[in-house]
């Protein structure tokens, strides 16, 4: 294993950019500076900066039942999807997951 060290002007940004870059599984859960939360039972769905409840053609999964996710995340995209005011986009939260995203041919 390599190791990593990145450093960052401010804790605020050290967290944004540690969600930017990594998934809550990509850590043990003793090693989470963040809080996170296994999905329990809901899909969320991205498509056209559009955030969905169920597939649409054409849509990506961003978040499926049983995968861990940031907490920040999660309560943003339940916010959204209840029309509420969100700390975050649906298009910043969707970037992260789908950085590594690659359309299978």
């Amino acid at each position: 294993m390599d190791n990593l060290i990145h450093a960052s002007a401010s804790e605020d940004e050290a967290e944004r950019e540690i969600k930017l870059w990594f998934k809550p599984g990509d850590f043990p859960p003793f090693m989470r500076s963040f809080p996170a939360k296994v999905n329990e039972d809901e899909y969320y769905y991205f498509k056209g900066g559009r955030l969905f409840k169920t597939h649409e053609p054409g849509s990506v999964c961003l978040i499926a039942p049983g995968e861990v996710v940031w907490q920040s995340d999660f309560d943003a995209l339940h916010s959204l999807q209840a029309g509420l005011p969100a700390p975050a986009t649906v298009g910043a939260v969707a970037a992260k997951y789908l950085i590594n995203y690659a359309v299978e041919p």
